[in-house]
């Protein structure tokens, strides 16, 4: 009897458990949605049970949780919008605030499939204080070959290596085999790349628009100007895009006063940034090309309707939406579009379908046509 009196009482308890779970997600999702709501949450509840009980391979509850979040995103139907697990949402994090976690090389993957070439090493990253060079030749990762291997693959064999650290082997220039154990740690990303070119024209070269672009942009615009350079040439072709404090931070330290960000919400509701009246006068020019995102097209549409700059290359992407990022209960994001944005003359991108350049320029194979135009441009002004 004592028995049966625990087992009614355990089940009295799970029992009540149940109903109270239920009656709070139904009063929730009424609350929210009204009947509608109610509906919707009980069928992802009946389909993710169902699929739990009745597929031919078992499969996890996280599983089916990441897809119907994704399939949410997904029904947006807006290239821009997408969910990232715990594990990409880390990733994302670091991207965010240019860094990456790894052991400091840059990889290529030879075409003869002997290995991975290595072309370049971060400074002071574990591979440099270690003496790997650019232009050895990765051929194993803890003793798995890598001759076959794609970058991203070598990559994930580095990353695998845990606290431990990950055996690295070698071939110099003289095919003499180099090994050594490097533990992976994070590592701050260069974003800005500059240097001189013929005629004193300064050339900075943005591959975003993430954590500290604008600091560093303007620190390699002011060492370029007190080495005496008489123009600038803007590169941001490849260029995703990025935070919106970092674009305006570079627009607002180069433009005069003025409107330099206009956004709109989804009830049309304006939101402007300015400019004060301090800026940098001097001859520009800006790259862009079909790889030049958001924030990077915005750039160039700015400088050229304040005719700060010329511009050189071709059509952007047309990415006039601005998103944000949430955070979930799980460790995960959701990251969609929130507004619309114009640029100073009131141009939504998007609908144009990027930004054209003044003067539209192809590549032509190895030949950098766009960078030559643009520093004719920049010499023959001066």
């Amino acid at each position: 009897m004592k028995k049966h009196s625990v087992l009614l009482t355990v089940a009295l308890c799970l029992l009540s458990a149940a109903l109270t779970f239920a009656l709070c997600v139904g009063l929730f999702a009424y609350r929210f949605g009204g009947k509608e709501g109610l509906r919707e949450v009980l069928s992802l509840r009946d389909a993710m049970q169902l699929i739990e009980d009745r597929f031919v391979e078992p499969v996890e509850g996280e599983k089916l949780t990441d897809g119907a979040l994704r399939g949410m995103v997904n029904a947006l139907e807006d290239p821009w919008s997408y969910y990232m697990s715990a594990e990409e949402y880390a990733e994302y994090m670091d991207y965010a605030a240019n860094q990456y976690s790894g052991v400091g090389i840059t990889v290529r993957a030879e075409e003869d499939g002997s290995g991975l070439r290595i072309v370049d090493v971060a400074m002071d990253s574990p591979a440099d204080r270690a003496g790997v060079l650019a232009g050895m030749l990765l051929t194993a990762v803890d003793d798995e070959p890598m001759q076959g291997k794609t970058a991203d693959q070598a990559r994930e064999a580095i990353l695998a290596g845990g606290e431990d650290g990950v055996k690295l082997t070698l071939l110099d220039e003289n095919e003499e085999v180099f090994s050594c154990t490097l533990v992976p740690e994070v590592l701050q990303k260069q974003a800005v790349f500059a240097e001189m070119l013929e005629g004193d024209i300064g050339y900075i070269k943005i591959t975003n628009f993430e954590a500290d672009t604008a600091e560093n942009a303007l620190k390699a615009l002011e060492t370029l100007r007190g080495e005496g350079s008489v123009g600038i040439i803007f590169d941001v072709r490849g260029n995703p895009g990025g935070k919106l404090s970092e674009l305006t931070a570079l627009l607002d330290a180069l433009l005069p006063e003025g409107e330099i960000f206009i956004s709109s919400d989804r009830e049309g509701n304006e939101s402007i940034i300015y400019s004060d009246e301090a800026c940098i006068r001097m001859p520009m020019a800006v790259l862009v090309d079909e790889n030049s995102y958001s924030a990077a097209e915005y750039f160039a549409a700015a400088m050229s309707e304040y005719g700060w700059a010329e511009t050189f290359g071709a059509q952007t992407t047309g990415k006039a939406r601005g998103q944000m990022t949430f955070s979930l209960s799980d460790g995960g994001a959701l990251h969609f579009s929130t507004m619309k944005y114009l640029t100073p003359e009131r141009v939504d991108l998007s609908a144009q379908g990027g930004f054209a350049p003044e003067h539209v320029i192809e590549r032509n194979g190895e030949d950098d046509l766009q960078l030559e135009a643009a520093l004719a441009f920049l010499i023959e002004g001066n």
